[in-house]
């Protein structure tokens, strides 16, 4: 079974007022993409994806979200955005399948919320 929880945060930031940041949290026994409306790029706008079963958190502006997610053309899901963080591939080791985070995305791991709040916030 797979199920998702979506909430929204305010995060403050010199610049503005509030910044909304989108934190989506996947509780999956695998990893599955979700298809997100997302139809224009927003200014402000930030998406905080978390893994549980890999323990990392991916953050992407808006912009970057529409340049690295794929616009579903077919099914159900028609016109709303997906994107696969993570592959699967096996353990040369032990032979054991596990999950990675794929190069592409490995810009976009954060420990913190400092790329959303800025540099200057996260010093004060």
């Amino acid at each position: 079974m797979y199920t998702f929880r979506l909430s929204t945060i305010m995060l403050s930031t010199p610049s503005s007022n509030g910044v909304m940041a989108q934190l989506l949290r996947s509780r999956l026994k695998r990893a599955r993409p979700i298809a997100i409306p997302h139809p224009e790029e927003r200014h402000d706008y930030w998406f905080v994806f978390y893994s549980e079963r890999m323990d990392m958190i991916w953050i992407l502006s808006s912009a970057e979200f529409l340049s690295e997610s794929i616009a579903n053309k077919s099914g159900k899901n028609v016109g709303l955005r997906s994107i696969w963080f993570n592959g699967r591939r096996k353990n040369p080791k032990t032979f054991v399948p596990e999950l990675y985070c794929k190069a592409r995305y490995e810009k976009y791991l954060a420990t913190d919320f400092t790329r959303i709040r800025g540099p200057l916030a996260a010093n004060s």
